[in-house]
């Protein structure tokens, strides 16, 4: 104790304002915020492709790059909230199984009243784009699908 006393008054260790621990938290909090947000959009998006016709069906049609990126966004969120007290000295296990629980329930209820319908027919500007060019295995028709032509193929199968 005496050491770091004498190492603060020789100006070897600075202190720092209280305002630089405050914004700190303030932007951890609002990045956690942004990632579990998006994370909330990717999945949701991602329940549409799911389809009850099979695993064959499924498997390739399956849209696997959204499915990485949302992974990374868990790894991300739980490498940010573990340095909060909700999470600190806990295990690991028990913060992604909240985080993907809360995820995968707010992402089927989001489905349940039809959030992405709902921002198709507004045409957002940067997200309409996601739906209608959004391009991967599972999408026949060039340029793209509207969000009702997906819900169609889903049904058929």
């Amino acid at each position: 104790m005496n050491n770091i006393t004498e190492k603060i008054k020789s100006g070897q260790i600075r202190m720092r304002p209280r305002i630089v621990f405050v914004l700190k938290s303030i932007l951890l909090v609002a990045l956690s915020l942004m990632l579990f947000l998006l994370l909330l959009f990717l999945v949701s998006f991602i329940l549409l492709f799911i389809n009850p016709a099979g695993f064959f069906v499924f498997f390739p049609r399956f849209p696997w790059l959204l499915l990485l990126v949302s992974l990374i966004f868990v790894v991300l969120l739980e490498y940010i909230i573990e340095h909060y007290a909700v999470a600190y000295r806990r295990p690991i296990v028990y913060s992604l199984l909240a985080i993907l629980f809360l995820v995968f329930a707010c992402s089927v209820a989001m489905n349940g009243v039809h959030f992405h319908d709902r921002i198709e027919k507004r045409k957002l500007p940067g997200v309409y784009k996601f739906y209608n060019n959004f391009k991967g295995p599972h999408m026949e028709c060039p340029g793209g699908c509207p969000l009702n032509e997906i819900k169609i193929r889903r049904k058929l199968y």
